[in-house]
């Protein structure tokens, strides 16, 4: 019936009774003894002459079944027999087990209702074993490393994907038209500012520097003819301006010559009345009066004309002060025009503004280039900076209120998993989102001075949020396991820790977790001994410190 031969039926039964002894021992029962006699006797109530037998047919049974001529009516009345005695002792059996089995069930509920004494319990466990009765063995005790929680609360920190950009990308066009005649510099040449790239050249150009050089020379020599003519006329308004004092002293002396004749007169007259002089004497005298009249009159006039006379040559002197002025300004468009030309004739040369890496050339010698041509191909060189660069960052919605400049970072690049990362702050950053994807650039600008970052590099940004409270404490995520809440239904977070020889479960309230260590809220206290590797344990396990390492 149960299809094995009687030897493992003993030994399984062997195992399951020690088993069931482990067991019912630890819930104050110890019955070896009874489950041992019980199978004693099943084991004896088996004949010997049976078994041997059985034994002697089993091989010609079994050579004889390859056969398709059947077996000899010999053999096949023995083995008859035997089936029927082996599919009774089966049925005995299977009955001895069923038996055990409810002895075993009985003694746990009278073990639930009344538990023995701890001497009970000790007389029962020390009770002398039969002679096949196997050592009944100890439960085992694991050895577990304590280890304590740490103190201080952990960084806050968000992990973001990162692309490297240069610090600056300049494109460089063709500003005249002409044929390069000159390449100083190839892909991926290191430059410093100042540096020529190329030159262009422009025949057109040279010849129009050269004119505006002429001009201007025209313009300064006419600048200074006009500065003469207002020298000159400034003498003349000079002179003028002393012709009219020199009239006007005319005057003054006439004048008083006039007074005089007039006097004289008058006193000749008078005599003439007295009879004392003759009328030939005071026609004399008004003759001399009537020529210092004259003479009074002609210096007035004088005086009136050398005044208009000053006024034509300051007239004069305005007129050659505007030339002078207007060759000023000629001098100075002059100069204009030839500073056009030299500026138009220095794009010719091309040169670097800042330090950087050429990380493209699209021109080579004799290749004509105009500044119409602005495709995005048609730039001469590109020149990005890396002496310094930039980490673009898109952070997600729900962290953008937590951005600030200068907060803490570090860098981690995919090129370099093995390197140090690198440690920066966040320089600026967009404020508005993108509307589609609710992300906020964000960048951070890295010091390259080694040149082993590249632009285009993809790398992981560690962005420093803050962080925890002082009297947080920490344990390693191999601590913490997760099992699920009978109330919620939810796995949650809990930790064994030692008390009294045994690993109990703690819950624990999970306030930060990181890639190697959790923050704990509550649940731990620092004086726990917090089993580092629970790995295998459940709840009440008896369990002893491992001995440290020397």
């Amino acid at each position: 019936m149960l299809g094995c031969p009687p030897g493992t039926v003993s030994s399984r039964l062997t195992r399951a009774r020690e088993r069931l002894r482990e067991r019912l021992t630890r819930r104050g029962f110890a019955p070896a003894i009874v489950a041992s006699a019980i199978v004693v006797d099943a084991a004896s109530a088996v004949p010997a002459v049976l078994l041997d037998s059985t034994l002697a047919a089993a091989v010609p049974f079994a050579a004889w079944s390859a056969f398709s001529g059947g077996l000899p009516p010999r053999s096949a009345t023995i083995a008859h027999g035997v089936i029927r005695t082996m599919t009774l002792t089966k049925l005995r059996f299977a009955a001895m087990f069923l038996a055990t089995a409810m002895l075993a069930a009985g003694a746990v509920l009278a073990g639930s209702k009344d538990a023995p004494s701890p001497d009970n319990i000790n007389a029962t466990i020390s009770a002398p074993q039969g002679k096949d009765s196997p050592p009944e063995p100890k439960p085992a005790v694991k050895q577990v490393k304590l280890i304590s929680p740490e103190k201080g609360g952990m960084e806050r920190t968000i992990n973001l994907e990162c692309a490297i950009e240069p610090f600056h990308d300049i494109a460089f066009y063709a500003r005249v038209a002409g044929e390069i005649k000159v390449v100083k510099v190839d892909l991926g040449d290191r430059v410093k500012a100042g540096d020529i790239h190329a030159e262009i050249d422009p025949p057109g150009l040279v010849v129009d520097e050269r004119m505006a050089r002429i001009a201007v020379k025209q313009a300064e020599g006419m600048l200074n003819e006009a500065k003469a003519r207002v020298d000159g006329a400034k003498a003349e308004v000079i002179a003028a301006e002393g012709s009219i004092r020199v009239a006007e002293s005319a005057v003054k002396s006439s004048r008083a010559a006039l007074e005089f004749r007039k006097k004289q007169f008058a006193r000749v007259k008078h005599l003439a009345e007295e009879k004392a002089v003759d009328a030939s004497i005071v026609n004399e005298a008004e003759d001399q009066l009537l020529s210092a009249t004259e003479a009074a009159n002609a210096k007035t006039e004088t005086v009136g004309l050398a005044k208009a006379e000053l006024l034509v040559k300051k007239a004069k002197l305005a007129q050659v002060e505007a030339s002078l002025a207007s060759g000023s300004l000629a001098v100075e468009a002059a100069g204009l025009t030839l500073d056009k030309a030299r500026n138009e004739l220095a794009r010719t040369v091309i040169r670097t503004p800042s330090s950087g890496v050429i990380t493209r050339r699209n021109v080579f010698r004799g290749s004509f280039v105009s500044p119409d041509r602005v495709g995005p191909r048609d730039h001469l060189f590109q020149l990005v900076g890396i002496d310094t660069v930039v980490a673009v960052v898109e952070v997600p919605d729900k962290y953008v209120p937590l951005i600030q400049p200068g907060l803490a970072a570090r860098i981690q690049f995919d090129a370099f998993p093995s390197f140090k990362p690198r440690q920066a702050k966040i320089s600026r950053f967009a404020i508005a989102e993108d509307r589609n994807k609710h992300v906020m650039r964000t960048e951070i600008d890295v010091t390259n001075s080694d040149g082993a970052i590249r632009p285009g590099m993809a790398g992981h940004a560690a962005l420093i949020l803050g962080k925890g409270p002082d009297n947080a404490l920490r344990v390693p995520n191999k601590a913490v396991v997760f099992r699920i809440s009978p109330d919620t239904g939810k796995q949650s977070p809990a930790a064994f820790v030692f008390r009294n020889g045994k690993a109990i479960l703690v819950p624990l309230e999970v306030e930060y977790a990181s890639a190697r260590e959790y923050e704990i809220a509550s649940g731990l206290n620092p004086q726990d001994r917090v089993i580092a590797d629970p790995t295998g344990l459940s709840d009440g396990d008896p369990v002893r410190p491992a001995e440290p390492k020397k």
